[in-house]
């Protein structure tokens, strides 16, 4: 399990590193979301496009490390490999 941490860190770093690479090169509004023709439809800032998904993923991260550890019904343990 350290390993995946480790892994999961790594990506996360790299993903906030990206975002302060390119972050002076993006324009104020970028597409945050596609309709179902491809078109964007959604526009957010800069900062949100960059930043919103290694933000969700630092803040999920703990929450699956706790998780197993706070179920009252132990049923995590049948899937621990996958886990």
């Amino acid at each position: 399990m350290r390993r995946a941490v480790q892994f999961s860190l790594m990506i996360i770093v790299a993903q906030l590193l990206v975002g302060i690479y390119l972050y002076p090169r993006m324009p104020g509004r970028v597409a945050i979301h596609w309709g179902l023709s491809g078109d964007a439809d959604g526009y957010g800032s800069k900062f949100l496009g960059l930043f919103l998904v290694p933000i969700v993923s630092a803040c999920i991260l703990p929450l699956f490390l706790v998780l197993p550890r706070i179920d009252p019904s132990k049923g995590i343990q049948r899937f621990r490999g996958d886990y």
